[in-house]
């Protein structure tokens, strides 16, 4: 009988199986395996020429001495915070659901030198329920620098905004629940209400930008006002839009456009809806103790009845979300003397004293 030859490697493997991988082993895998997200990466303010710059010539002189954070989770967690349309979801076509994956979240800028001077790096594990809370670590942890432009200060905050309001209308909340973000928000950051949804506005405005163009208009190179990114909110480009020409252009084409009129009939039901609603909350000083003392009052009003048709829905999901405002300037003296307090608090660079005469243009417009 002949006799069977055995591969040695097939008896080293069999004996080593239950020998747990070395903690250098463990983390020379996961940085091989870090994916870059780019809905995380893009939350972080670019770096200016010389930031990028001083920082690279750092690293390679020093070293990198911080641990680059990842969140340790599975494929399914990532997808289920993914907008359905996100080009993200290719970067995980061909893992299961249930593989283990690590996400970076904190140290893009010295990933990418490492990557490209091939300088080492220790990684950092955290855990998270879900994408949301990332993204919310991530701005707060962006919030507290002391270098950020008041617009990417604007930015970070309207994110922060918008996430909580995404992920309260994914919870099913309340109409008073979601009036309160904003409320918790300006309490938080020391701004009004109106400032935080303001800020909203302009991060959805900005979210519609090319990249290097946003860098542009964050790090205040780009001349382009601040309200006429937040005017973007409701614009439909067929590309993201590379330059502040054709911000203005297209905001040109949105004023020439016809207003479409309205069914009469509509008209009552959006005036009803808005009266029953909100009249006697959102605007007293006794809004507060009325909710507290009967808390069901916002949903006396039947919404249901108004789902007949596309027209109705569009308005029963604008009531619900809590934008109805008072048309009014959409920046206000006090915003932009609060821009202009945090640029003086800065080095005064080339750039910020710009950026200061820029401001002092749009406050005095104001008060003429």
């Amino acid at each position: 009988m002949a006799k069977v030859k055995v591969n040695p490697m097939d008896k080293f493997k069999e004996k080593t199986s239950d020998v747990k991988p070395s903690a250098f082993v463990t983390e020379s895998l996961i940085k091989s395996e870090i994916i870059i997200l780019p809905e995380l990466k893009d939350l972080i303010p670019a770096l200016a020429e010389d930031e990028s710059k001083q920082l690279e010539e750092n690293l390679i002189k020093y070293g990198i001495k911080d641990p680059l954070s990842v969140w340790e989770t599975d494929v399914i967690t990532v997808l289920n915070g993914l907008e359905a349309n996100s080009p993200s979801h290719e970067l995980f076509a061909n893992l299961d659901n249930d593989s283990t994956v690590y996400v970076l979240f904190d140290g893009h800028n010295r990933y990418g030198i490492a990557k490209e001077k091939n300088l080492d790096f220790k990684v950092n594990k955290m855990n998270f329920n879900g994408l949301s809370e990332v993204k919310d670590y991530m701005i707060d942890y962006q919030l507290g620098r002391r270098n950020l432009t008041p617009e990417q200060v604007s930015y970070l905050r309207g994110l922060k905004y918008n996430e909580l309001k995404k992920a309260g209308k994914a919870s099913g909340k309340s109409v008073k629940e979601k009036i309160n973000v904003a409320e918790e928000l300006a309490q938080e950051f020391d701004v009004t209400p109106r400032t935080i949804k303001r800020d909203g506005e302009f991060a959805e405005g900005m979210d519609k930008l090319t990249p290097e163009f946003k860098k542009d208009v964050l790090s205040g190179k780009s001349k382009l006002a601040k309200k006429d990114v937040q005017a973007l909110k409701s614009a439909t480009p067929d590309a993201p839009i590379d330059s502040m020409e054709s911000v203005l252009k297209l905001l040109k084409e949105q004023e020439a456009e016809p207003e479409v009129e309205q069914d009469p009939q509509y008209l009552q039901k959006e005036d009803e809806l808005v009266d029953s609603t909100f009249s006697n909350y959102v605007d007293s000083e006794d809004s507060i103790s009325a909710i507290q003392t009967d808390p069901n009052q916002f949903d006396a009003f039947n919404l249901d009845e108004f789902k007949d048709d596309s027209q109705q829905s569009t308005l029963i999901e604008n009531s619900e979300s809590a934008d109805i405002q008072e048309a009014e300037p959409v920046l206000t003296v006090e915003e932009i003397e609060g821009d202009l307090k945090q640029l003086f608090e800065q080095h005064l660079s080339k750039d910020v004293l710009i950026q200061i005469i820029n401001k002092a243009g749009e406050l005095l417009n104001l008060r003429d």
